[in-house]
This record gives structure tokens, sequence and C-alpha cells, in this order.
């Protein structure tokens, strides 16, 4: 049982490795990738707009 409990675990956290979070909320400018496209790590997927403008500031509800 301590194993598959152990599985279920070592899952769930590489589960968490596959998502992408933003380091702030607001959208971004140009998509430099498609979706099926590799990047290296710290490669910039898309280029940030200058201003900073949150979710809620854009009415937008998730």
């Amino acid at each position: 049982m301590q194993a598959a409990e152990a599985a279920v675990e070592a899952a769930r956290l590489d589960l968490e490795f596959t998502q992408v979070r933003a380091p702030l909320a607001g959208r971004t400018g140009q998509t430099l990738v498609d979706a099926i496209q590799f990047t290296d790590e710290g490669a910039g997927a898309t280029s940030s707009l200058p201003s900073r403008i949150t979710a809620a500031q854009q009415g937008l509800r998730f």
C-alpha cells in the first residue's frame, strides 16, 4: 500500500512540473512559438507587453 501511495505522490509531482505559470497576471504580446514546437529552458515563448494589467482590471473571470 505504501508503494502505491508513493507512486501516486511521484506522479502528482511529475504532473505539477508540467504546468506553466506566468510570473504575473496580465497579457502577452506576440507569440514566438507554436503549440507543437519545442523550446529550451529559459527561452522566451512570448514577448511581454510593457504595461501590467491584471485580469480583474480587464474584467476577466476564471
